[in-house]
């Protein structure tokens, strides 16, 4: 720590803003929990898209809903009377849950957000109202069971040791949706209704009173979302010094392209009819973070960070860190490092590219033949083990409830796996701000916030019965916990593991994501402690098409279906292969809050929708061949050159050469139709342009 007494006040104020603290205070959870939920009856609406199609979607109206919390539990048919009693001085202080919070949020307060302060990432994670007082009791806080665990809530209800009732007799369930097929007509239906609502309430609430006595058990504070709990119970139980954060702008670096996800790759495809297994580990991450860089636990320490404008190969041989480097690599079936492509994808290719990595990695690269040239570099001087108590601890934890049988196995789980290493990478360049456009004045065509103009703001039309929003990347600074570097090594460390096994068998791996693969042979010893191989499935076959899209075939005519954004219209064999076959899915589905302001119909309306799907798969070379159920390929890695594969290379080149020819057109047209062209030279039997590349060719010769 530095010598606080001899720093300037200006540099005190620095050091203090950057200082992020253990927490030694008990989590008391000192505030209470209440479960509600919201059902819709629907209208048919017609609606004009912007390309002019007129396009139906059933819009959804309030039908009724209740809040269900000790000694409460409240039944409204009328929205306005539900929206006005949740803000009611009883549950202020509190946290209001509901399980999909975005649809039952929009359904009841779509009319007046410009009320409430909204935190949206994929999402609506949190709505919350303050009172005029500036006290942080004094606020109304709405959160969703999907921040702390993605299950339905016939899974949550199995945690709680609930029962979910069966549907309404007047509802009716579609893949991905359920919904009213009609309003309740006798008293009957009504109370049919009533107990399917009121039970519901009642699953999410026992679901966060029993995560929120849990947080307190283990000394937590129960936050809006698993990340932020995960990190609080970090700090008040194994943060073991003051750490001070890095400067902003070193901060920012890390978000250039070091921090990385899973490896998921295809390496063959089509039918399979044979024998295969699928490998998992247990708990990929939370294993590398207990091992770290020395199967000790060690990672580097973000309060020792020094810059290099130009770093070298000693420094990265020596220490921890990030670098921006040249990078050669040679050719491999399966290469180490991976690159992440202007488009977004991480690519393991070979040849020649730019970019950030961490040290651990190029060390490794470079022992495996990579040619190395370092430029900027953030290196740290010392090293710590900032996880390993945490995540033995849980584990130990989660392996007791499993042998009890313990409801909230799964929540330990989801606490070791999200909750301990994802938040210290938030980046803040992708928060993002919702305002309701009530909130906002248009001064000379610009939009205003707080007597501030707004830009680079997507605005969403204010459109029929509805309020529009206008949304922003929210400025913002980082945060005191913003320590990317331990998310940088944690992502590496998980792709080493996987990487590492999986290059000893390049002629059996099938696939992999992240922390699994498939093989045509078991070739994987498996264990029973944290981190090693696991036999999920064993197969009789299965179709592979690219990443996040394939089908298993298990026993007794048993199939699993995955394909990413889609995965509940097609978990069927039938369903998938007829994708396959059409190239398309067509799906009903619940509308987004940006999604439907965006097109002008009611947040949560039902729409159909028709989506196509690539089977290319642009992260392997197929040599040329498409892709067919019936054609077993292998592939080869893509060839990098300059950062980009040679296809994109001839496309960009294809590209600048029509722009070019486009632009000497216009040129030579210009030229044609001004006082410089001497149109009587021109014979009758060519035309102008004939005429000027005849004398260009005259003057090349001659």
């Amino acid at each position: 720590m530095k010598n606080l007494k001899n720093l300037k006040k200006s540099d005190k104020q620095s050091f203090y803003k950057n200082l992020f603290m253990p927490l030694k205070a008990k989590a008391g959870n000192n505030f209470d929990v209440y479960g509600f939920d919201v059902e819709t009856t629907h209208i048919k609406e017609d609606f004009k898209r912007k390309s002019g199609k007129i396009v139906s979607c059933w819009k959804q109206e309030f039908l009724m809903g209740s809040v269900y919390g000790e000694g409460t539990e409240e039944v409204f048919w009328d929205r306005k009377e539900m929206a006005d009693h949740l803000l009611k001085r009883k549950y202020m202080g509190g946290m209001m849950v509901a399980t999909n919070l975005e649809f039952d949020f929009n359904i009841l307060y779509y009319d007046c957000l410009e009320k409430f302060k909204l935190v949206y990432s994929n999402g609506l994670i949190a709505a919350i109202k303050s009172d005029k007082k500036n006290d942080k009791r004094r606020k109304w806080t709405f959160t969703d069971t999907l921040n702390y665990m993605r299950c339905s809530l016939g899974k949550l209800a199995e945690i709680v040791s609930e029962q979910k009732m069966s549907m309404p007799s007047t509802m009716k369930e579609a893949p991905g949706i359920s919904i009213f097929s009609r309003p309740p007509t006798n008293p009957f239906e009504k109370q049919e209704v009533i107990n399917y609502n009121v039970n519901d309430s009642k699953i999410t609430y026992l679901f966060a009173k029993k995560f929120k006595d849990f947080c307190t058990q283990h000394n937590m504070k129960m936050k809006l979302t698993i990340g932020s709990t995960g990190m609080d119970y970090w700090r008040r139980n194994h943060q073991k010094h003051p750490m001070i954060r890095e400067k902003e702008g070193m901060v920012m670096k890390h978000f250039q392209g070091s921090f990385r996800g899973g490896m998921t790759q295809t390496f063959k495809r089509g039918t399979y009819n044979d024998k295969m297994w699928y490998f998992d580990y247990r708990s990929a991450y939370p294993a590398v973070m207990t091992t770290g860089i020395d199967r000790k636990g060690n990672y580097p320490d973000p309060s020792s960070s020094v810059y290099k404008e130009k770093g070298n190969t000693e420094l990265i041989e020596h220490y921890e860190g990030i670098c921006y480097a040249h990078i050669k690599a040679p050719y491999a079936y399966i290469p180490y490092l991976g690159y992440k492509a202007p488009s977004g994808k991480l690519l393991f290719s070979y040849g020649e590219f730019d970019g950030w990595f961490t040290h651990y990695e190029l060390r490794k690269a470079m022992n495996l033949g990579y040619e190395v040239d370092p430029g900027e570099m953030i290196y740290y001087y010392n090293i710590i083990k900032p996880f390993k108590d945490a995540v033995e601890y849980l584990y130990k934890l989660r392996k007791e409830y499993k042998q009890e049988k313990h409801p909230f196995e799964a929540m330990v789980k989801v606490l070791m796996n999200s909750g301990l290493f994802g938040k210290w990478g938030t980046n803040p360049n992708n928060m993002e701000e919702i305002i309701a456009l009530k909130s906002i004045e248009f001064k000379n065509g610009m939009p205003h916030y707080k007597n501030k103009p707004i830009s680079d703001a997507k605005i969403f039309e204010s459109i029929g019965l509805f309020d529009g929003f206008i949304t922003r990347k929210k400025p913002s600074k980082p945060f005191k916990y913003s320590f990317p570097i331990w998310s940088e090594y944690t992502t590496a460390l998980g792709r080493d593991k996987l990487m590492t096994d999986i290059r000893k068998y390049p002629k059996n791996i099938v696939y992999c994501d992240t922390d699994s693969a498939v093989v045509d042979k078991p070739v994987f010893e498996e264990g029973l402690e944290l981190g090693d191989w696991e036999k999920e499935h064993e197969l009789e076959g299965g179709v592979f098409i690219k990443s996040k899209l394939y089908m298993l075939k298990l026993a007794e005519q048993k199939f699993i279906c995955k394909s990413k954004g889609v995965g509940k219209f097609m978990k069927e064999k039938d369903d998938f292969i007829k994708v396959v076959n059409t190239g398309s899915v067509d799906m009903e589905r619940f509308t987004k809050m940006k999604e439907s302001n965006n097109i002008g119909i009611k947040s949560g309306s039902v729409m159909q929708f028709s989506k196509h799907l690539s089977f290319n798969d642009d992260k392997r070379n197929w040599n040329g061949k498409d892709f067919s159920l019936d054609d077993w390929q292998d592939s080869e890695p893509l060839e990098l050159v300059g950062g980009i594969t040679k296809l994109e290379r001839a496309g960009q080149e294809l590209k600048a050469r029509l722009s070019y020819e486009r632009e000497r057109e216009k040129e030579q047209a210009s030229f044609i139709n001004s006082d410089l062209f001497d149109k009587t030279s021109v014979g009758k039997d060519i035309s102008p342009e004939e005429f000027i590349e005849n004398e260009k060719w005259f003057a090349r010769e001659e």
